[in-house]
């Protein structure tokens, strides 16, 4: 039978999504400062100088140890480029509770995609009602009464939302990588590979004289590339590693309500009435996706290897 969660994951995933919610008005305040493409190059490539640092202070080999590591590493790298030149495009042609909302969809995209690339994932009906609740909390966010602190362009909400497809490919990927490969060996490279290839991306669109850095900007772009980037994907690799994709994927709806909250408090977009509602449905959706099965019931899955 398929094991719960252990309350250390819960913690933990509760933390990141805290911390990843209140990335959405960071990179906001960031693009006041940064054009897109170079926010995602500074803000990576100083990611990976920390993941580095935190490697060998632990001892841990940066070295690729299979054969597939090159490959799964660069292509790693390449998506999550066009997942962060997607989204700092869009969110900055939308608001940033709208971008938490839609940038949120992921879970959908993982559990659609694990049916074909995850089979020893098996999905039963629990997790399809539980990530139907919390879906349903997060439309009631986006279709409800919003911020009006800036235009919210269809264009910025459908590169938002492509950029959540990524990321749904992304999480699915990681399942593939050798156990060998540690967790901080993946975000190194992936926070080079990435920063490398906005970089060049960056400079032949983007103008270097077009950075104007203030303290709120650089105190944005710190938190986006130091506690949202090499904190943050560390620790949600080593979840996403540990237990099952389709357990941890939808914590990720209560990104989008801290994003709400967080950017209300930064960015003072407005609070909703329909707020508490979406937050009793989210968290009614994470109960039920995580309940246990009862005895003699198809546990859902057995644990990855």
């Amino acid at each position: 039978m398929e094991k719960r969660l252990d309350f250390r994951s819960i913690a933990l995933l509760l933390l990141l999504t805290v911390l990843w919610g209140a990335s959405f008005p960071a990179m906001k305040m960031a693009l006041h400062g940064f054009p897109p493409v170079f926010l995602g190059t500074f803000r990576f490539l100083l990611a990976g100088i920390l993941a580095t640092f935190y490697g060998l202070l632990r001892g841990e080999r940066l070295a690729l140890q299979s054969r597939t590591s090159p490959f799964l590493l660069f292509l790693y790298g390449v998506s999550l480029a066009a997942e962060i030149v997607l989204l700092l495009i869009g969110i900055d042609h939308t608001s940033a509770n709208r971008a938490s909302i839609l940038f949120n969809t992921a879970p959908f995209w993982v559990l659609s995609l694990a049916i074909f690339l995850l089979p020893r994932e098996r999905l039963p009906l629990n997790k399809w009602i539980g990530s139907g609740l919390a879906f349903t909390g997060v439309v009631l966010l986006f279709v409800g009464p919003r911020s009006t602190s800036g235009p919210s362009g269809l264009l910025g909400d459908i590169l938002v939302l492509a950029a959540s497809g990524v990321w749904g490919i992304r999480i699915i990927l990681l399942k593939f990588f050798p156990v060998a490969i540690g967790v901080t060996t993946i975000q190194v490279w992936q926070f080079f590979v990435t920063g490398i290839l906005l970089g060049l991306l960056g400079l032949s669109v983007e103008r270097v004289s077009d950075i104007h850095l203030s303290l709120p900007v650089l105190v944005a772009f710190l938190y986006v590339a130091m506690v949202a980037n090499a904190f943050g994907f560390m620790l949600w690799t080593y979840l996403v590693q540990k237990e099952m994709a389709t357990r941890v994927a939808p914590f990720m709806f209560l990104t989008p309500v801290f994003g709400v909250l967080t950017s209300a408090a930064w960015l003072k977009e407005a609070l909703t009435g329909t707020l508490l509602v979406s937050l009793a449905l989210v968290g009614a959706g994470i109960f039920v996706v995580n309940r246990q099965e009862v005895a003699g019931m198809d546990a859902g899955g057995i644990e990855p290897g």
